[in-house]
């Protein structure tokens, strides 16, 4: 039967250390204790604690004169969550130290898949820490691990990190790789992989390269990363990422390739004091290109404060190119918002952009707005410039530069049955036509209802009014209504109309609160089950007397692993079908995944684009995957990139190729240490498969729409 043995008869402890710190046991069995020589043994299984050290093993023998503990015969040591297993461990309790001998340590960590296994002769526990000299590191759970690690010393701190000293990296017997200083963090928060091995590979851009990355951990708050990479056609890239904690957590990255044709820097700086984020980052890049020398810089910095009452945002950035092109962007834009009270809130925003050699300059925008709320009822005051955001976004030229609201009144109130009104009274200069007038404004927003007729059927309805005067004598009216109906026609099918109606009378002075006339008809039948699904959309422009482009869509999923979709369009005004798309995804396992995707053009009879994305295992350890968008017509590539993998149990060899950058490289990876991902492709090109929209997957044409 199971004995419990809490803490020890004061007259069996001959130490103050022990009356200091009781101690907590468990075994399995009675101990005998020599009253003269002051030792308890105790035979069978033993469980001891020592504050937050777990320790258990089939023999114990503890010399109370020395304030010592012997603990043998399958020793297991658990302190957080380090493991170790060895035949023998000796404990000194006075000095805090101990030695364990034939000694195998399991660690476990968020940031690591798997445990870490830790194996050597002896291991000295001493400060909370344990200290392993000539010993070896692996994840590899095998009895002759695929690798491992060999060190000269290696420092276990529970909770905190693993340090190896004089590495070797070890393939089988044969050394590849040496580091001086390794530092592997054990810490739930450190997510930064600190075993990263060479990357070797080529480019058009940068020739043959080696890319070497060389991690260091001090403690949660300085850790980080060196970068040493080699190339054949630019200089040597030299660099660091830095973690620390400097009035708060922050991160310095530094990376630089020192040469007079190519060479890059960035810095990155983010803070946090209490309430207070900050952020600057510069980067800079220098290429030759056949027409010259090209550099670029950009600077962005950033502020923020969240307090109970009061938010701030601010954000400030500078770009320059000089070389082939010369250009000047100076950008900075603020937001503010305190709240006063229960009910009022003060808010401003403004952005200044000042862009060298265009027809705008400079530009300013603000707004400060002080707004009241007391249940339904809401008032505001408001002042407000604001320029025509076509003209930052580069589009065509806009039909007006700028708006002065200065001042504006607004009041709404939702507690009437009818609905929300809503009153306004603001003097507006429109520039550069440099017209000005007051405009008084009266909404009405009509509540939404809902009816149903008969069984199956609902329709609901939606309206607005609005009036505007202006005081050079003019007159807008706007009348905006929506009604549509959703009606079950038998199981599963469902039909939904909906008509929206905009009526505008009189004349407004200024231009960007124009509002256009609508009269759009618009209808969907679908018909839906959990393995197959059908819709048809389309509809009628009563003022253009044209139609919406016909679309269908088919979802079949014959099984849980295999689902296939079919979209066409037909242009009803050109009488004419227009593109065809179909993709098609199969995966039974995790392991395999297979998509495909192609749009055809059943006008022209030509395919306009082909997208594959595969993940296929080839045997137990070969994986094969694939990433590519192929436009036919042009002949050309916009994303295309192949990976071939070797399964190496506990590591993974793998080939790449992505002929759309010219690029090939081949990389050798731990499964126990997260890497950063591989990415196919060049700029944002998105492949059907992520495309929501129905139109942009079959490629209808904006004036088809």
């Amino acid at each position: 039967m199971r004995t419990v043995l809490l803490v020890l008869v004061c007259f069996l402890c001959g130490s103050a250390a022990v009356l200091a710190e009781p101690v907590r046991m468990e075994a399995d069995g009675l101990g005998s204790y020599d009253p003269e020589q002051q030792v308890l043994i105790v035979e069978g299984r033993v469980t001891i604690w020592l504050e937050d050290i777990e320790i258990s093993a089939n023999t114990l023998q503890w010399d109370m004169k020395k304030d010592t503990l012997l603990f043998q015969e399958y020793v297991v040591i658990t302190e957080d969550n380090v493991e170790l297993e060895s035949e023998a461990f000796l404990y000194n309790r006075r000095a805090g130290t101990g030695r364990i001998t034939e000694a195998f340590s399991r660690i476990t960590a968020d940031n690591i898949e798997g445990p870490v296994f830790v194996l050597g002769e002896s291991i000295t526990l001493a400060d909370g820490a344990y200290y392993l000299d000539q010993g070896r590191v692996t994840t590899c759970d095998l009895d002759k691990p695929h690798y491992h690690v060999a060190a000269r010393r290696i420092e276990v701190y529970p909770e905190d990190r693993l340090i190896v000293r004089g590495v070797v990296y070890y393939e089988g017997r044969i050394p590849l790789f040496y580091w001086p200083y390794l530092a592997i963090p054990l810490r739930s928060d450190i997510q930064q992989n600190q075993l990263g091995l060479p990357r070797v590979g080529y480019s058009t851009e940068e020739g043959w390269y080696l890319k070497n990355t060389y991690g260091y951990y001090f403690g949660p708050g300085a850790y980080g990363a060196l970068f040493l990479d080699l190339f054949t056609r630019q200089s040597t890239g030299l660099g660091f990422r830095h973690n620390y904690l400097f009035a708060g957590l922050g991160l310095l990255s530094v990376y630089a390739q020192p040469g007079d044709e190519h060479w890059r820097l960035r810095w990155e700086h983010n803070w946090q004091f209490g309430d207070w984020y900050g952020s600057f980052v510069h980067t800079s890049r220098q290429d030759l290109q056949e027409a010259g020398l090209s550099l670029q810089q950009d600077t962005k910095g950033t502020l923020y404060y969240r307090g109970s009452a009061l938010r701030m945002d601010a954000e400030a950035g500078y770009q320059t190119t000089a070389g082939i092109s010369e250009t000047q962007q100076f950008t900075a834009k603020g937001q503010l918002s305190y709240v006063l009270s229960s009910s009022l809130t003060l808010t401003t925003e403004g952005t200044y952009l000042h862009r060298s050699g265009t027809e705008y300059p400079q530009m300013i925008d603000y707004l400060g707005r002080l707004q009241y709320r007391e249940g339904g009822h809401t008032a505001a005051f408001l002042l407000q410039q604001r320029f025509n955001p076509d003209i930052v976004e580069g589009k065509a030229r806009p039909n007006w530069s700028s708006v002065n609201r200065w001042p504006e009144v607004t009041y709404s109130y939702r507690g009437l049955p009818i609905g929300t009104v809503e009153l306004s009274a603001g003097h507006y200069t429109q520039f550069p036509a440099d017209i000005a007038s007051w405009r008084y404004a009266a909404g009405l927003e009509h509540v939404r209802r809902t009816w149903s007729p008969f069984a199956g059927a609902n329709i609901t309805h939606t309206g607005r009014a609005d009036v505007r005067q202006y005081s050079i004598g003019e007159t807008y009216v706007s009348l905006n209504n929506r009604l549509q109906w959703r009606q079950s026609l038998m199981n599963n099918v469902t039909a939904t109309t909906v008509y929206t109606r905009r009526d505008v009378w009189g004349e407004t002075p200024f231009v960007f609160d124009r509002w256009q006339e609508q009269q759009l008809l618009t209808s969907q039948v679908s018909y839906f089950t959990p393995q197959l699904s059908l819709s048809l959309q389309g509809g009628y422009n009563v003022l253009t007397e044209r139609y919406n482009t016909l679309v269908a869509h088919l979802r079949q999923r014959p099984s849980s692993a295999l689902r296939w979709d079919v979209y066409a369009y037909y242009d009803l005004n050109q009488r004419q079908m227009g593109n065809v798309a179909v993709t098609a995804q199969y995966r039974p396992t995790e392991a395999l995944d297979v998509q495909l995707g192609v749009r055809y053009s059943v006008n022209d009879r030509t395919w306009q684009r082909v997208d594959g994305k595969l993940k296929i295992p080839l045997g137990h350890r070969w994986t094969l995957d694939l990433d590519t968008i192929y436009y036919p017509q042009q002949e050309r590539f916009s994303r295309g990139g192949v990976g071939l993998t070797w399964d190496l149990h506990c590591r993974e060899l793998t080939f790449r190729y992505d002929h759309v950058r010219s690029e090939v490289w081949l990389e050798y990876t731990l499964n126990a240490f997260p890497t950063l991902p591989i990415t196919f492709g060049t700029g944002d090109t998105t492949s059907l498969f992520s495309l929501d929209d129905i139109q942009d997957i079959l490629g209808v044409p904006d004036e088809a729409r």
